[in-house]
């Protein structure tokens, strides 16, 4: 009798230890289009993979004659859930930390933080910078993470930083968190190249660099889609739309999009490098043509 009962005790444990590891788990995406707007579609993801954080792309900084200057601001059309966790996210080419700019942490910031306030956003805690910095520009990209890290401390608010799987190898950024954006492994402008995207084989001699990794990381994994244009074997481009190069006859669209089981394989093995990794889950991105991708089933795997 006191066995069947230690047994049953045990088995109460288990079950309640799988689901706080459930509950603990945040599910969360990429959103990064120039509009923010809700479909039924957006609404439906939102709601069946409980999604608790979005990473909202609010502007990009580019280079110009004139130094670096925000670009591709996004436009809030709808009103984002109170329940939803905001992390505002904007991407920097990497040319404007070529040369150390004292003024442009506190312009970023400062236009960050007016954009939150504007638009009423609900649980902004942190904020995002995408960068592909290089070994040529990363002091002056530190230096410029460690001057937004000060001013977000100020506002009791925190800093993550994307990481590429090759910065992995590189000096670790001066940031509160990471996210390992785990795509784009292959070489895009090779036409023999099968998964541009995502390919295990690309992913695994990274991961080796995961497991010593100073900076406290999550993942984000792929959802999205190339087509990619050839003019034989010579790269053209990235083709966002129709009609956006010009074409030639002969010309070759080459469409590259992760399988379900490639998405999974690489998860896996990164969550065998370092399951701390995959406490929080992020899919790049949320849009109605990535989700109509993949089924419900697929996302509930991914989401895991």
């Amino acid at each position: 009798m006191y066995q069947k009962l230690y047994i049953c005790i045990l088995c109460l444990l288990a079950l309640s230890c799988s689901t706080a590891t459930e509950q603990e788990r945040i599910h969360s995406a990429y959103y990064w289009t120039t509009s923010f707007q809700w479909s039924e579609k957006k609404t439906d993801f939102i709601r069946d993979n409980h999604i608790r954080r979005l990473y909202i792309r609010f502007f990009d900084v580019v280079m110009t004659d004139n130094g670096p200057m925000p670009n591709a601001t996004i436009e809030f059309q709808d009103t984002i859930p109170k329940d939803i966790e905001v992390v505002p996210t904007v991407f920097i080419m990497n040319e404007c930390m070529a040369v150390r700019k004292d003024e442009l942490p506190h312009r970023i910031v400062d236009r960050i933080l007016k954009m939150c306030s504007t638009h009423e956003l609900p649980n902004v805690r942190e904020i995002q910078i995408d960068c592909d910095w290089t070994a040529r520009t990363q002091d002056n990209f530190f230096h410029f993470l460690e001057e937004v890290r000060e001013l977000l401390k100020a506002k009791g608010k925190q800093l993550s930083v994307t990481i590429r799987l090759h910065q992995l190898s590189m000096m670790t950024p001066p940031a509160d968190r990471g996210i390992l954006m785990v795509y784009n492994t292959g070489d895009v402008t090779d036409r023999s190249c099968p998964n541009p995207i995502l390919d295990i084989r690309d992913v695994q001699p990274y991961l080796e660099a995961l497991d010593d990794y100073k900076l406290s990381l999550s993942a984000a994994y792929p959802v999205f889609s190339w087509d990619v244009l050839f003019h034989g074997n010579h790269f053209v481009g990235i083709q966002h739309y129709e009609g956006e190069y010009p074409t030639m006859p002969g010309d070759t669209v080459i469409t590259h999009s992760p399988s379900s089981s490639e998405i999974l394989k690489v998860k896996q093995a990164v969550g065998k490098a370092d399951s701390g990794v995959n406490d929080e889950i992020i899919l790049y991105d949320l849009s109605d043509k990535n989700l109509n991708r993949y089924s419900k089933d697929d996302f509930a795997d991914f989401y895991e």
